[in-house]
C-alpha cells in the first residue's frame, strides 16, 4: 500500500472537523493529568457532575486514581467547555454522543478496554486521542460498528487538529465477543496511520517548500515511511529525516554518502541524521 491510500483512509475514517460542542460523556484518562480529579470537583460546585472509572470491578481497580473515567456531561454546559480547551492542551480523551445511558455506555466502554487478543490482561487505550483515528483505521468495518454505535459520534483533539468518527450504518449490531478482539498485527499497523496524521501537519507547516507537488501530504508521508523503514521511529528524526530530502533531493539516500552513513548501524540514530545534515549539496555525490 502506498501513501496516498494511507491518508485517504484516514481522512476518510476520522475526518478532520470543528470544535465539538454537543455531547453527553467523555472518556478521560487521570494518568495525563493528575489534577484532573481537582478540576472535575471544582466544577460539581456549580453542577453535579456524575463520573465512574472503568477499572471499577476489574483487577486494575487498585489503580483507578491513573486510568481512564467516564464523565457524564449531560446538561452541564459550562464545564464542558471547560473541558474542551483542556483537552486542547493535553491528550487527556476522547468526547461522545451517544443516546446510551452512562451505565449500558460504562459496560461497553470496559468491554473494549480489555479487548486485546492477548494472553495477558493488556489494556486497549482506545480513549487515547492521539491513538484513536489510527486505531479506527486499522479495524474491520464490523469492528468499527461496534467501536462506534449507530447515531453516535466521538470527538477527539489528537495534538494536531479535532477529529471525529460518526456513524450512520442502519443495519442492526448484534452481540459477537470475537468482533471486539484487537490484533497484535492490527496493532502493529497503528504507527503508520499516526504518520499519515503527521504529514497532514508537515505539509502545511512546510507548505511554502511543497508548492511544486500535486500532493504534498502524500509526498511527506511517503518520506516518513521511508524514514521509518530506515530506524527512524522518532517524530522529530522523521521530519529531519524530510528536511533533508527538502535539500537534497527525493533520492539522496542513495547517494554514496548517504549510503555510507546509513551502513553504520553501530552509530544512534541521532548521530546518523547529525552526520547527513552536515553533508554539503557539492559533497552530495550521484548514484553509482
Amino acid at each position: 500500500m502506498d501513501a496516498a491510500y494511507y491518508i485517504t483512509t484516514l481522512d476518510h475514517t476520522a475526518p478532520k472537523g470543528d470544535r465539538p460542542k454537543s455531547f453527553d460523556y467523555a472518556i478521560v484518562d487521570l494518568a495525563v493529568d493528575h489534577d484532573f480529579l481537582k478540576f472535575l470537583y471544582e466544577g460539581m460546585q456549580r453542577n453535579p457532575i456524575e463520573w465512574r472509572s472503568l477499572f471499577e470491578g476489574t483487577n486494575w481497580q487498585a489503580s483507578w486514581f491513573k486510568g481512564p473515567i467516564l464523565v457524564d456531561l449531560r446538561n452541564n454546559a459550562a464545564f464542558v467547555e471547560q473541558l474542551v480547551n483542556r483537552m486542547e492542551n493535553q491528550p487527556l480523551g476522547i468526547l461522545i454522543q451517544s443516546t446510551l445511558g452512562a451505565a449500558d455506555f460504562l459496560q461497553r466502554s470496559r468491554q473494549w478496554l480489555f479487548s486485546l487478543e492477548s494472553p495477558q490482561e493488556r489494556l486497549l487505550r482506545f480513549y487515547e486521542p492521539r491513538m484513536l483515528a489510527a486505531l479506527l483505521c486499522v479495524m474491520e468495518s464490523s469492528q468499527r460498528e461496534r467501536l462506534v454505535l449507530t447515531g453516535e459520534r466521538w470527538s477527539w483533539y489528537d495534538g494536531l487538529a479535532w477529529r471525529s468518527r460518526l456513524s450512520t450504518e442502519n443495519k442492526a449490531v448484534t452481540p459477537d465477543p470475537d468482533m471486539f478482539l484487537i490484533s497484535g498485527e492490527q496493532l502493529r499497523q497503528v504507527p503508520i496511520y499516526r504518520m499519515a496524521a503527521e504529514s497532514q501537519l508537515l505539509a502545511d507547516h512546510y507548505k511554502d517548500q511543497l508548492t511544486e507537488h500535486e500532493a504534498p501530504t502524500v509526498w511527506v508521508l511517503a518520506h516518513l515511511l521511508e524514514a521509518s523503514k530506515h530506524g527512524y521511529s522518532k517524530v522529530s528524526d522523521q521530519e529531519r529525516w524530510l528536511r533533508l530530502a527538502f535539500c537534497h533531493g527525493n533520492a539522496f539516500p542513495t547517494s554514496i554518502r548517504f549510503r555510507d552513513v546509513l551502513s553504520q548501524e553501530n552509530l544512534p540514530a541521532s548521530e546518523q541524521l547529525s552526520i547527513m545534515e552536515g553533508i554539503r549539496r557539492t559533497d552530495n555525490v550521484p548514484t553509482e
